[in-house]
């Protein structure tokens, strides 16, 4: 559905697995694992990750909550925006400085697209 270039994914073991999971659809991309996105990772941890994965054009990023919820609002401008990503959630953001929010997919409506 989405075109992925690279997976990038926490080391801890639950996102490893879900990083997996995902290479299983996408077995041609390259991976990566880096200990930026383990549980508690900033908004500057993802930051500093997508910065690194800048030079692949879709980059999936495997994480956990509430970090990515909250790199999200950070990322929107918007520190007080309350989004809550769903496990295995797809999100689309575009933008330099500043990203839009263009879409959230969760898998429950995922498996009946």
């Amino acid at each position: 559905m989405y075109p992925i270039d690279v997976i990038v994914s926490s080391k801890a073991v639950r996102a490893a697995q879900t990083a997996e999971l995902l290479k299983e659809v996408y077995p041609n991309v390259k991976y990566f694992e880096t200990s930026k996105l383990n549980p508690g990772a900033t908004p500057l941890d993802y930051e500093e990750t997508i910065e690194r994965f800048r030079g692949y054009e879709n980059v999936a990023l495997v994480g956990h909550e509430p970090d990515i919820s909250q790199t999200i609002a950070h990322f929107s401008g918007c520190d007080e925006l309350h989004v809550k990503v769903r496990k295995a959630g797809i999100i689309e953001m575009e933008g330099e400085e500043y990203f839009t929010l263009c879409g959230m997919l969760y898998p429950k409506l995922l498996r009946n697209l």
